[in-house]
Parts: C-alpha cells; sequence; structure tokens
C-alpha cells in the first residue's frame, strides 16, 4: 500500500468552495463545510481563476496543487510535493467520477458524499 498523495482536498462548484477535507498522518480526516466569510469570498476568486484556467483543460497541475475539473465541481487537491502529482490526479478523477454521477442536496451532504467516496478508495493508500 502506498500513501495517500493529498494533503487537503478542496471541492469548488461554480458558486465557489463547498468543502475542505484534511487528512493526517494519524489517519484522522477533518471535514470542513463551514467557514468565515472571508475564506468563501477568496473560494469564489479561486473559483472563477480555475474556470480560466480549466477553460482548455480537465486538470492542472501548479507546483504543490493538481486541480480536476468535472462537470460540476472543480477538485483541488494539495499535495507535499510535486513527484505526488500523477497519483493525486489519478485519485481526483476516480473521487469526480463516483460524485459527478451523484445528486446532493445540501453541502454537508455532499461533504458526507465526498468523504464517502475518498475512503472507498482509500483501500488502495495508507494515510
Amino acid at each position: 500500500m502506498s500513501r495517500i498523495p493529498i494533503t487537503r482536498l478542496y471541492l469548488f462548484d461554480n458558486s465557489g468552495l463547498q468543502v475542505i477535507l484534511e487528512f493526517n498522518n494519524n489517519g484522522d480526516i477533518r471535514v470542513t463545510t463551514d467557514w468565515e466569510s472571508e475564506k468563501s469570498i477568496m473560494g469564489m476568486w479561486i473559483t472563477s481563476k480555475l474556470m480560466r484556467l480549466a477553460k482548455h483543460n480537465k486538470y492542472i497541475i501548479l507546483k504543490n496543487y493538481v486541480s480536476y475539473l468535472n462537470n460540476k465541481y472543480f477538485l483541488v487537491a494539495e499535495i507535499p510535493s510535486e513527484k505526488y502529482a500523477g497519483s493525486a490526479l489519478g485519485l481526483l478523477r476516480r473521487i469526480s467520477s463516483i460524485i459527478e454521477r451523484q445528486v446532493f442536496v445540501t453541502v454537508e451532504d455532499l461533504g458526507r458524499g465526498v468523504l464517502k467516496s475518498t475512503l472507498k478508495l482509500y483501500n488502495n493508500y495508507k494515510l
């Protein structure tokens, strides 16, 4: 088993940041769906930048970040180093394919869905 290639996963939709998953070395995962307005505004700004960058690409790799775009969401992974970019991108693609087929009523449902999708894929990774 290899180590999970991401330390933090941000999920955006067209309106901005929706969910943050944080992974630590102890195997704990923290899901955040509520934050102060400054972070929401920053999320909207990042979403607009990602939309422009992703106009011609489904994925973007920039230093310690990898992002993947599907028809509904932008998934952005913070990675420990650039050497994890390929495996992080593969994980984002698999998470994306799972959550894209689902309908979420609330942000909390979306957070649970992303968490469940990620945990489903954990069989291949060690925290």
